[in-house]
């Protein structure tokens, strides 16, 4: 039963609900193809329950993405991760590799979401009665400019001026994981391995062959000698705007020089903290690293992605990892195709 009602969170979770009466909700104005565009991003859920029950999984966060796919963010606790979606009228309809169901809009914004459901089936069991969703958007609106007096954003005095993000990509809480990116894409995905990365070609074992952008060594194929992400690689700047981006190297040594860091919790979730001059400071959580399907050393390490291509082998970037003992800006832990999290930057000007 513990395994079923986990699976039943996770899965339920594709779609989000409210412990209260439809009657309490607002409705959304306009045509119901309004659903489809707004649900587009990245929620977190506030709410979920069953008959009553409170079942709110901690920091659990949702993508939709305009194809129509979607992701669960939720630490690695189940194995179906991916899902479809469909709006039909006021009904989303949602399928993952072993359930299916669906669920009524009770109400949408452009920040909130509420929706019902009276029965599931997955892997056999079925449950019945009132089961309700609710979940607010994450993040920034994508291609929009962060706002520069948004408290979400961190002033440490470094020289550089740059602010530090509060929360990674795709969280909504500074202890929250967040999404993970494999280097040069904006989208999370289930599968971190050479065989799905963006910008390469595989040989018959699945295992990297060339590298199609940013490389700079006629090892890996043509020589482009870019080592920086551009704008439209960035997982920053899709995410949460034009005005944030990934770290690079530089960034990340800045950080590390002009901040105190130690190894803390912050409400039940291990991570460093590093604390600046001025008495601001930010929390990284450990949030290990996704490769293939599984994932890695969550509470036990971070690996947080630069911008920055490592010029001696461009199959890896310079990336941040820390653990309770250790920090450091490395560039031969992480290949590109690895998951990683980031933590946004952008200048105070």
């Amino acid at each position: 039963m513990k395994n079923f009602m986990r699976f039943l969170c996770a899965a339920m979770l594709c779609v989000s609900f409210a412990a209260c009466d439809p009657e309490d909700m607002f409705n959304v104005d306009g045509d119901n193809n309004n659903y489809s565009t707004l649900i587009l991003g990245t929620w977190q859920v506030d709410l979920m329950s069953a008959n009553g029950l409170d079942m709110t999984p901690p920091n659990m966060q949702i993508s939709f993405y305009e194809n129509g796919s979607g992701l669960m963010n939720d630490g690695g606790v189940t194995d179906h991760n991916n899902f479809t979606w469909a709006i039909n009228g006021s009904i989303v309809n949602v399928t993952t590799d072993k359930y299916q169901f669906a669920f009524t809009i009770d109400s949408i914004t452009a920040t909130e979401c509420a929706f019902h459901g009276d029965f599931i089936e997955m892997d056999g069991y079925e449950i019945s009665g009132d089961i309700r969703f609710h979940m607010t958007k994450a993040g920034g609106t994508p291609g929009g400019d962060p706002d520069p007096s948004d408290t979400n954003w961190v002033d440490l005095g470094l020289p550089s001026g740059l602010l530090w993000a509060k929360c990674n990509v795709g969280a909504t809480v500074p202890e929250g994981y967040g999404d993970y990116f494999a280097w040069g894409e904006t989208l999370p995905k289930s599968d971190y391995s050479w065989s799905t990365y963006q910008y390469c070609t595989v040989n018959g074992d699945g295992g990297l062959a060339t590298l199609t952008k940013y490389n700079t060594s006629s090892t890996y194929g043509t020589v482009d000698n870019m080592t920086v992400l551009e704008s439209g690689d960035d997982a920053a700047t899709a995410n949460m705007g034009n005005g944030a981006c990934t770290p690079t190297k530089e960034n990340w040594e800045e950080l590390l020089n002009n901040t105190r860091a130690e190894w803390t919790t912050l409400n039940g979730v291990y991570g460093r903290r590093f604390t600046a001059a001025n008495g601001n400071s930010i929390f990284l959580p450990a949030t290990g690293y996704h490769k293939d399907s599984d994932s890695y050393f969550l509470g036990e390490y971070g690996f947080y992605s630069s911008a920055s291509l490592s010029v001696e082998n461009p199959s890896y970037i310079w990336d941040f990892y820390f653990f309770s003992d250790n920090q450091e800006v490395v560039s031969y832990y992480n290949s590109r195709c690895t998951g990683l999290s980031v933590r946004a930057v952008k200048s105070s000007k």
